[in-house]
């Protein structure tokens, strides 16, 4: 099959549902993949706001796609809520490293002045790595994945992390799609996988992607930063 095909969408993911996911988190506490999480995570409850700063090691900035702009219409159909993770993604990823100016209202436009591909379909991640080099950011090339575990792809991942990187990434968070993009900024000495999710991470800041194994099952990345 075309890889593109098979790789270049991402949409929010069809059984997202904010409620469900509030409730999963504290279902989901300490696990991760077959081992507890230590120490457990901080769960901050978003309300109608969508931006969230984060100070950490690094401080970065955190958009929910289905937050206050979640109703923005896209340019082919849908809104940033239904399948806006593309964009939301890239407005973290800019807003932390280029300018706070960067929210998903903005990036949006910019996504439709480039005639770039976003709505009910999804998004590109083609073109999420050229509006991010064209905003000044260094970027990798494609690490393409056979939807991967989060064990399998943690060593390689490490390496990027450890020079700076971080990722935007695709997965898919059940068998056969539900292909949804997100930000992974960290890994924990277990092997957690740590990131930015502008779906199921908009009660949990950073997101432990771990919490849902085996999914997500991960299908490409690019690393990103300053």
């Amino acid at each position: 099959a075309d890889l593109t095909l098979i790789v270049d969408q991402g949409k929010n993911p069809d059984d997202f549902n904010p409620v469900i996911e509030f409730l999963n988190i504290f279902m989901n506490m300490g696990q991760g993949s077959g081992q507890s999480l230590s120490p457990t995570p901080t769960i901050q409850p978003q309300g109608p706001t969508s931006s969230v700063q984060h100070p950490s090691s690094t401080s970065f900035t955190y958009y929910a796609q289905c937050g206050d702009q979640g109703s923005l219409p896209l340019p082919d159909g849908g809104t940033l809520c239904s399948a806006g993770c593309g964009p939301t993604t890239v407005a973290m990823i800019s807003s932390s490293y280029v300018d706070k100016k960067y929210d998903p209202k903005v990036i949006v436009n910019l996504y439709q002045s480039n005639d770039y591909l976003l709505g009910n379909d999804g998004s590109r991640y083609s073109d999420a790595h050229e509006l991010l080099k064209s905003l000044g950011l260094k970027t990798t090339d494609y690490l393409v994945f056979d939807s991967e575990k989060a064990e399998t792809i943690v060593p390689e991942l490490r390496k990027y992390l450890a020079s700076g990187w971080t990722f935007f990434t695709l997965a898919s968070f059940c068998s056969g799609g539900c292909g949804h993009y997100f930000w992974i900024t960290d890994i924990d000495s277990k092997g957690n996988i740590i990131a930015y999710d502008p779906a199921y991470g908009r009660y949990q800041i950073p997101y432990n992607e771990n919490s849902r194994y085996p999914y997500p099952l991960y299908r490409l990345a690019f690393g990103v930063k300053k």
